[in-house]
């Protein structure tokens, strides 16, 4: 009998290998696979996102907010791709931008931590820390393992110069990751400046 050949990949194939690809941070090698499930089927929200999320992970931003508007095009409340598109403007310093694209992505997935915790590192870059530290409230109220959020809300905290409340956050993200360094780096300057 004669041999059959495999199978070409379907575009569904395609964006599952990107998808893992990404998942183990292969960046460049996902984006090429997201380019050739994209070639087969150019509709795909998913495969949009999926690029928009690595180009914003290989800090290129244009193009990452390219992609995010792609998958936007097909699916309006695509709330990854609103997420990632914020993040990108956010890179770029576009802050109000991006605090908009955050506040849709909440009011369209209210359970978003990563959403959330974005938000508020955008209202403390405004110097709106009050505001900041609700948005990371929040993020820990949906997740209470995320070290970010507590480190975040430990620098908003400070900020207003409520350090004892500052610390007491930051010490919660070191005990989430103990080799937090961002937060050991942080905990440090705190104890400096009160002069523990």
């Amino acid at each position: 009998p004669a041999e059959s050949t495999p199978a070409e990949p379907t575009a569904n194939d395609l964006l599952i290998e990107a998808t893992d690809l990404r998942d183990l941070k292969q960046y460049k090698a996902a984006l090429s696979a997201y380019d050739q499930s994209l070639a087969l089927d150019a509709d795909m929200a998913e495969a949009h996102w999926g690029r928009c999320y690595s180009l914003n992970q290989l800090q290129t931003y244009d193009q990452a907010i390219e992609a995010c508007d792609r998958a936007l095009a097909i699916e309006p409340d695509h709330v990854q791709s609103l997420w990632s598109k914020g993040h990108a403007l956010e890179q770029q310093n576009q802050l109000e931008a991006a605090l908009a694209i955050y506040n849709q992505t909440v009011e369209l997935a209210p359970d978003y931590s990563e959403a959330w915790n974005n938000r508020g590192v955008v209202q403390q870059k405004l110097q709106h820390s009050q505001e900041a530290i609700n948005s990371f409230e929040r993020a820990l109220e949906i997740n209470p393992n995320f070290a970010e959020a507590w480190n975040n809300r430990g620098a908003a905290l400070w900020s207003l110069r409520r350090f004892d409340e500052a610390i007491s956050s930051i010490d919660k993200a070191i005990a989430l990751k103990p080799d937090y360094s961002d937060a050991l780096k942080l905990r440090d300057q705190i104890r400096q400046k009160l002069g523990r």
